[in-house]
């Protein structure tokens, strides 16, 4: 831990505003670690139980979810310095959404879930900014249920894909069949292929066969 500095632990959602003091108290105990792992080498599995609070404190990865069905998976870019499925930790659901592998090589801070509540009683910075990054996942799920209704195929057709997604920034790629998307929104294969060709005319999105992808996120 020697190499991270005051200024560059701060950067993390759960540790901005703590002070010099409680940070150390923090990374002296033995159940908060920081952990390296080469590119292409995947940190959690979809499904695995979460028995730790993950931060990524360095480098990218990539967030792949699939359907239960297997009809669709989505696969989104995240970067550091962000936390991995806070919600996760002492969820409804404890096992992950997504299957996280490194892009490149990345440093993790991790918390077990026995510090996390002791942390909770002895360090009011940590659990306000907990507290405070689980209501912004929450209001911003709660914005998603009241999007506009969309009118055109094109707008729906976005509008879909961005229910699909986990994280509200960065590029996502989807694995999709023209029919499944159809079949959702109760159009034709032949509607959707010059709707998704003219979403990639708008420069919204590149379209390959099954594969999409979206740089960003607009509003259409």
């Amino acid at each position: 831990m020697d190499q991270y500095t005051y200024d560059t632990l701060t950067t993390l959602p759960l540790l901005r505003g703590i002070c010099a003091a409680d940070l150390v108290q923090l990374l002296d105990n033995t159940q908060v670690r920081i952990t390296s792992i080469e590119a292409g080498e995947w940190w959690v599995e979809q499904g695995e139980l979460c028995r730790r609070l993950s931060s990524l404190l360095r480098g990218t990865m990539e967030a792949k979810t699939t359907a239960a069905d297997e009809s669709y998976s989505v696969t989104e870019i995240v970067t550091a310095p962000m936390t991995i499925e806070l919600d996760t930790t002492y969820g409804i659901s404890t096992r992950y959404a997504a299957t996280y592998t490194a892009i490149e090589p990345c440093h993790l801070l991790t918390i077990e879930k026995e510090a996390i509540g002791r942390l909770f009683s002895t360090c009011d910075v940590f659990r306000i900014n907990y507290l405070n990054q689980l209501s912004a996942l929450a209001a911003h799920r709660q914005q998603r249920g009241w999007l506009s209704p969309a009118l055109t195929l094109d707008e729906r057709i976005m509008q879909l894909f961005s229910l699909l997604y986990r994280y509200p920034n960065g590029e996502k790629r989807l694995q999709i069949r023209m029919k499944d998307i159809g079949n959702r929104l109760g159009a034709s294969r032949r509607l959707v292929s010059e709707a998704l060709y003219r979403l990639q005319d708008k420069g919204l999105l590149t379209f390959r066969r099954e594969h999409i992808i979206i740089h960003e996120t607009p509003n259409v």
